[in-house]
């Protein structure tokens, strides 16, 4: 059954990847352009961050009063949603693994991927429904084939060597003590590519059981 949302829940826009925890044991990695729903003090812990802001109900304009005499208009047809703009490929790739974050698991077929239907059901009212080719290609990204496979083993390295005060108030390792235990001749990591390393070793721990 869909969960039932908390009347403490927040829209959210995401400017940059925000990671937090849902339980004892597991995190959830929200991607920069995400929008959705998540707990009030989700909302607030985003903002301090400054990875993202709360979106601000907006609200619903007044009809305005018609003249006793005047004509009787035609109905209105219903607004259309307004298409998206076109999204670079690293903004549909957000877009994608927002709405896959949001899956749950009779969401995926038998090969493990999410179906297109599924997917579609997922994406924001105003974006462009993803085709089963174009779900392949991002699928393989998100769910970490496209990983360097040597990088992600230096950085898995370096998180050897780190300690809990190398760790960011999320739980995240911090940045600079990553760059700090990486091999000599190695290049530093950046916020987003050690989220998204930081997101694949957990995918990995997770489905490890």
């Amino acid at each position: 059954m869909p969960k039932t949302k908390d009347a403490g829940d927040v829209r959210v826009e995401m400017t940059a990847a925000h990671t937090y925890r849902t339980s004892a044991t597991s995190h959830r990695t929200l991607p920069a352009g995400w929008r959705g729903t998540v707990p009030a003090e989700i909302g607030r812990e985003i903002e301090k961050a400054k990875r993202g802001a709360v979106i601000k109900p907006q609200p619903k304009d007044a009809p305005k009063p018609q003249p006793k005499d005047a004509p009787t208009s035609r109905p209105q047809e219903p607004r259309k949603p307004k298409p998206q703009a076109s999204l670079s490929p690293e903004e549909r790739l957000a877009q994608f693994r927002a709405a896959v974050a949001t899956l749950g698991e009779e969401a995926f077929t038998d090969e493990g991927s999410p179906s297109v239907e599924a997917v579609n059901g997922a994406l924001p009212a105003d974006a462009a429904p993803v085709t089963a080719d174009e779900r392949d290609a991002l699928w393989a990204e998100v769910s970490g084939s496209a990983i360097d496979e040597v990088r992600l083993a230096q950085f898995r390295a370096a998180l050897s060597s780190l300690g809990e005060a190398d760790l960011t108030e999320e739980g995240r390792p911090a940045v600079d003590a990553v760059n700090a235990a990486l091999p000599a001749g190695a290049a530093p990591v950046t916020a987003e590519e050690r989220d998204a390393l930081w997101a694949h070793l957990e995918a990995l721990v997770e489905s490890d059981g």
